[in-house]
């Protein structure tokens, strides 16, 4: 059981190493700066090697610490200089994240803050008092800060996305109304209104279907059936017919149209955007 109790405290102390190295990586991925060329990166790693080097002595020696046959921890005589790096560590990323604050955002300037100095304070009196309680509560609350920078950091990005992709359908939209088409439109429709009121009717009843089916497909994120799709294609030439009349002949042969189609995209751009 000795034996059994020796390799949970040996991997209990490797996970608690876990939170104290983590703040280092996320601070330096806050502010974009590469592990391999930093300094910070470097002395963190060459502690946790320290550290883990000084464990591995701890499973051979009562140096540091020891388990009794009866199960219970003994802290030895050199427990303190066992957490000095750990403590370093820490110390060290109050220090960057004080120097790196104009970089960070508030949020993570704040956050890394209220976990890095309680923690720091929790291990210095750790290593001469048992506070394993305190100890651990920071490491939840490292948990829950990641958790919650993570959430709000994609929560972010999702908004991001969705308003990039109101862009595109935005600019879908100009490349698929081109202006020389609009104000063609137009003026056809004012000339026909003296030579043919009926058929400048038609005209504006299909250049309005037209737009209407444009502003449609912003709105729309999911694909909509081809007949729709086909009556769209015939509103727009119906008006570059009315504008070219006998220079533009169009045949329909659309046998299947039970299936649906994207309302936007590259093939509609070739289709409206020449």
């Amino acid at each position: 059981m000795a034996v059994a109790a020796r390799v949970v405290y040996l991997f209990e102390n490797l996970l608690f190493s876990t939170p104290i190295f983590m703040p280092t990586v996320f601070l330096l991925h806050c502010c974009g700066e590469s592990l391999r060329n930093s300094l910070l990166f470097k002395i963190v790693a060459a502690l946790m090697g320290i550290y883990i080097v000084m464990l591995t002595v701890a499973q051979f020696t009562t140096v540091f610490y020891y388990v009794t046959p009866d199960n219970q921890f003994i802290r030895g005589s050199l427990w303190a200089l066992w957490l000095v790096p750990l403590v370093v560590i820490m110390i060290l990323n109050i220090i960057a994240v004080i120097r790196r604050r104009k970089k960070l955002s508030k949020k993570h300037l704040i956050a890394l803050l209220v976990y890095l100095v309680p923690m720091t304070v929790a291990i210095i009196v750790h290593m001469f008092y048992s506070v394993e309680l305190f100890v651990v509560f920071g490491m939840t609350l490292l948990a829950l800060m990641m958790f919650g920078l993570i959430l709000s950091d994609n929560m972010k990005k999702y908004a991001r996305q969705q308003q990039e992709i109101a862009h595109q359908r935005a600019s879908v939209m100009v490349l698929q109304m081109r202006p020389h088409f609009i104000y063609n439109t137009m003026m056809t429709i004012y000339y026909l209104c003296k030579q043919d009121a009926d058929k400048a009717q038609q005209v504006t009843l299909d250049f309005t279907e037209y737009l209407r089916k444009n502003f449609s497909a912003i709105a729309s994120e999911d694909t909509v059936p081809f007949a729709d799709e086909l009556k769209h294609t015939q509103a727009y030439l119906s008006v570059e017919q009315a504008q070219h009349e006998d220079n533009l002949f169009v045949e329909f042969d659309t046998p299947h149209m039970r299936f649906r189609a994207a309302p936007c995209g590259k093939r509609r751009q070739a289709r409206y955007g020449h």
